[in-house]
Formats: C-alpha cells, sequence, structure tokens
C-alpha cells in the first residue's frame, strides 16, 4: 500500500508494521498474501487495526487507510498531468492486478496484460516502482525502469520523467 504515489502522515506506521511482520509470521504472511493480490485487504483488518490506530471496523479498509494515514505525492502528480497533457498515457499498475494476470509484477508476465490494456508496449514504456524486484520484472520485458530506492527521495523519478517530457 502506498509505494511511489502515497506517503503516510505518520512515518512511524511502516516501522510499526515491518516490527510486526519480523514479530509474527502470520503477520507477514497475511502481509505478503495481501500484496501480492492473494488475500483481500479486509481480511487483514485486525493486524492492521492494531498498526494503524482508529481504523473502523467497516466500510473500504483501504479507502480508510489513503484518505486518514497517506497524502498523495503532489509533486509526482503534477508530473503525471503533465504527461497526459502532452499525450502520454499513463497508467497506475499495483500488485492486485495479479488477480487478473495471474502473476505478481516481480515476473516478467505480468507486465503484457496491461500493455494489452493500454495499448502500450515495452520500449516506449517507462516504469516507476520503489522495488528493484518489479524494476527487474520491467527491465525483463523490455520497459524502461526508474527505481526508487526505499526511504530515498522519489526526486530520482520526478527528474526522469521531467527528463522524458522535456524530450517531447
Amino acid at each position: 500500500m502506498g509505494g511511489v504515489l502515497l506517503r503516510y502522515k505518520d512515518p512511524d506506521a511502516y516501522d510499526r508494521l515491518i516490527s510486526a511482520c519480523r514479530e509474527n509470521k502470520e503477520t507477514a504472511k497475511g502481509l505478503y498474501n495481501f500484496d501480492y493480490g492473494v488475500q483481500p485487504v479486509e481480511e487483514l483488518r485486525d493486524i492492521l487495526g492494531d498498526l494503524l490506530p482508529g481504523l473502523p471496523q467497516q466500510g473500504n479498509i483501504e479507502m480508510t487507510i489513503v484518505e486518514n494515514y497517506a497524502i498523495l505525492n503532489q509533486e509526482l502528480i503534477k508530473i503525471v498531468s503533465k504527461l497526459r497533457e502532452h499525450g502520454i498515457k499513463v497508467a497506475i499498475v499495483t500488485n492486485n492486478g495479479v488477480l487478473q494476470s495471474g502473476h505478481a509484477k516481480t515476473k516478467s508476465r505480468y507486465f503484457p496484460v496491461g500493455s494489452r490494456k493500454t495499448r502500450c508496449f515495452a520500449p516506449s514504456v517507462h516504469f516507476v516502482d520503489d522495488s528493484q524486484s518489479n524494476c527487474r520484472g520491467a527491465a525483463d520485458v523490455g520497459m524502461t525502469p526508474i527505481f526508487i530506492a526505499a526511504g530515498e527521495s522519489e526526486r530520482h523519478a520526478i527528474v526522469a520523467l521531467e527528463h522524458l517530457l522535456k524530450s517531447l
């Protein structure tokens, strides 16, 4: 949850999540299965409730988390808007798509599904992600990956996308 477009208002929430995974293998397995689209987020309500105080017991848990705990990266949103203004297609890819493709982003077999849906094919695609394994999967099918290291500013991605804009 989050990745490149979202940042959390409570930076310690991520640390609590990592600590919970280290302390409890079931927590780690549940979050892993959610991240790869195997387990619905609603089944994680008990785990997330302990990590994110005030999480309601009903309603769309993903939207609640985004609305109450996260903020959109406005600088990246501006770049995306400029890319769209120049006729560049922009798509948001999530590992929840594993339910449709049968493969997670780390696998090169995941990407053709998005390519077919957007009609954008590998050599013309720039893929921004905060996971090296996801970037490797994109590179394996010929996309240009832009990797943002964990804890690092997304400035690298913004500069790369601004460079792409200038080349149009």
